[in-house]
């Protein structure tokens, strides 16, 4: 059964001997956020698991994003957490790089949905702050 990154987090963290503690506030989380994403399985931002990688060098980052390979494994992947790849990709991998492509489309099209959102309900405001303004004024 395939671990999702959540568990491979939780299985790094666990391996190297690293408290919640430590660990959230070096990627400067909260404790509510690392505990809803460990024991509730929720989604991890992208920003988060890039700033893991950054902060955790030795962790491969294909097995973390992937599930792919070892946890670390130094002799086909750099120390800075972006994956090097030595060959050519399997077509599982291209389908997993492909639904993490999707997925950060997907992200971004909601981000620019809830932007959006955010822009109608600041002319509402704009809008009923005048219009009580305005009463106010009479």
């Amino acid at each position: 059964m395939q671990t999702t990154i959540n568990q491979r987090l939780k299985e790094y963290l666990e391996k190297n001997k690293i408290t919640a503690p430590e660990f959230y506030h070096k990627i400067g989380a909260t404790r509510i956020e690392y505990f809803v994403w460990i024991k509730q399985d929720t989604s991890i931002p992208l920003r988060v698991l890039l700033n893991i990688l950054n902060l955790y060098p030795d962790i491969n980052a294909r097995w973390f994003l992937l599930g792919d390979g070892a946890m670390a494994d130094a002799d086909q992947y750099s120390g800075s957490g972006n994956i090097r790849i030595d060959g050519a990709l399997s077509n599982d991998s291209k389908d997993k790089i492909e639904l993490l492509k999707d997925h950060i489309a997907s992200l971004k099209d909601n981000t620019l949905y809830l932007k959006s959102l955010l822009a109608d309900k600041q002319l509402i405001i704009e809008n009923l702050t005048r219009q009580l303004n305005s009463k106010n004024a009479t």
